[in-house]
């Protein structure tokens, strides 16, 4: 196990070196990539993607009861 050879706190340095080593855009590009794949994903709650749609989604553009989220 990962923890077991390595100190956490030392796991979080590298990956925080790793980022600032990155161009911003790549950055971007990854952290755009996980949260789409955190929204998109059947796993997560419907409530999970209304919540994100509420606050930052656009304004006036509303799936009704769930109809078409992922072909419900």
């Amino acid at each position: 196990m990962v923890k077991e050879k390595y100190d956490e706190d030392d796991i979080v340095e590298a990956i925080k070196d790793m980022l600032h080593s990155w161009p911003t855009e790549s950055v971007y590009d990854y952290a755009y990539e996980c949260l789409y794949n955190d929204y998109m994903s059947r796993s997560q709650p419907i409530e999970i993607i209304d919540e994100f749609m509420e606050e930052w989604g656009p304004k006036g553009h509303r799936i009704k009861d769930n109809e078409g989220y992922f072909g419900a």
